[in-house]
């Protein structure tokens, strides 16, 4: 999902609902989102990665990370 997939869903949302995140693909736990933030990610495979420093890794894309409460 691109932020502007995103931004377009969330915009015919109202604007006090939470935004809740799934611990993993089947559901198995539930955290409202903590917050937002960009960074520099490495895929490692096609549904993981890892945040990288854009120094040391300068061709990795910048995304937005959404975080968790826990």
């Amino acid at each position: 999902m691109t932020c502007g997939e995103l931004a377009d869903y969330l915009t015919a949302q109202p604007r006090d609902r939470l935004v809740i995140l799934e611990k993993d693909a089947e559901g198995n736990g539930y955290s409202p989102l903590f917050g937002a933030r960009e960074a520099s990610y490495a895929a490692t495979s096609t549904w993981s990665g890892e945040i990288v420093n854009p120094d040391q890794e300068p061709g990795a894309p910048r995304v937005v990370v959404l975080g968790p409460v826990n």
